[in-house]
């Protein structure tokens, strides 16, 4: 099994539609940012079955700005 560790700062998008990360990722301006980003694509859940996790060290408020 994969293990991406914790962050102390930044934001975490979970939850997120099997298969939608890349799009997110795009559309909400990552691709832009100069941060860590990790996309975690088919991830197991027990509520979502399978889903997509996005995790950067961006703040809310590069987000914002670049978007």
């Amino acid at each position: 099994m994969l293990n991406i560790s914790g962050l102390k700062e930044g934001i975490v998008l979970d939850h997120i539609q099997a298969g939608k990360s890349m799009d997110i990722y795009f559309t909400g301006g990552l691709d832009k940012l100069d941060c860590q980003v990790a996309i975690i694509k088919n991830a197991r859940s027990n509520k979502m079955g399978r889903k997509d996790i996005i995790k950067s060290k961006a703040d809310w408020i590069r987000l914002i700005w670049i978007s």
